[in-house]
């Protein structure tokens, strides 16, 4: 009972400090993403990390657009290495700050893909979101199994500033 009580008060505290997006806004958001695995038959931590910088601009109060680019580096059952990436991308918030995303990766090593996601923007401040998400990506043209789900935590950077009253 007590953990369900918290959960209940983290819930109402984030409905509270949720992302209310407006149209005509841009939003300036550097990004990181990891993820981490083992696997039984191969010794050590495989993983693949991203570093990145998105420049998205709210269409409606519902619906952004966006691109986005920056590296990531990977290591794998197979080998390891580094991309330079960048794509384009749409973001719709369901309710308040709940939102989906979707949109095209291109990878310097040929390596393109699709990218879904789903993230909830906290608000620090009028001008300062953090959110935190998850992200799928899956490649077309794969050499090895490279389609991942990563964790992700951005910070939305917005400007104007515009409070909107409810």
């Amino acid at each position: 009972m007590r953990i369900i009580s918290i959960l209940f008060f983290l819930m109402c505290i984030g409905v509270v400090y949720s992302q209310q997006v407006v149209s005509n806004q841009w939003i300036i958001s550097p990004d990181v993403s990891f993820n981490g695995y083992t696997v039984a038959s191969h010794p050590g931590l495989f993983y693949r990390f991203e570093m990145g910088l998105a420049v998205e601009y709210s269409l409606t109060s519902r619906f952004m657009t966006g691109i986005r680019g920056g590296f990531s580096g990977f290591k794998n059952e197979v080998r390891k290495g580094n991309d330079v990436q960048g794509g384009a991308f749409v973001r719709y918030y369901i309710i308040k700050g709940l939102n989906v995303l979707t949109g095209v990766l291109l990878q310097s090593q040929h390596r393109n893909g699709i990218i879904g996601g789903i993230g909830y923007g906290i608000k620090v401040n009028p001008n300062i979101v953090v959110e935190p998400g998850i992200e799928y990506v899956h490649f077309f043209n794969q050499k090895e199994n490279e389609n991942y789900l990563m964790g992700k935590i951005a910070l939305h950077f917005v400007w104007p500033c515009v409070e909107k009253n409810e």
